[in-house]
């Protein structure tokens, strides 16, 4: 796989994806260790700050895989 541009945007009607960085980590980690998300993920245990920094830098940043932001067009506010 190949790394995707940062600048990279996929645009829909109300929302659009961008690229996850290292800025977004602590929006992340809210939404990520929210009880409910956490029970119904495959790994049950909030996630640090730092295991979403390596996540970042040792998957996303290789373009092993790709994490995007959903985003709303009206006010660019993360929602995802």
């Amino acid at each position: 796989m190949k790394k995707v541009p940062h600048n990279l945007r996929l645009v829909g009607q109300n929302i659009y994806l961008r690229p996850i960085s290292e800025a977004d980590t602590d929006l992340v980690l809210g939404w990520r260790n929210k009880k409910e998300v956490v029970d119904n993920f495959i790994y049950r245990k909030p996630i640090t700050k730092e295991e979403h920094i390596s996540w970042l830098k040792n998957k996303v940043e290789k373009g092993l895989v790709h994490q995007f932001i959903i985003c709303q067009n009206a006010d660019n506010k993360p929602i995802g």
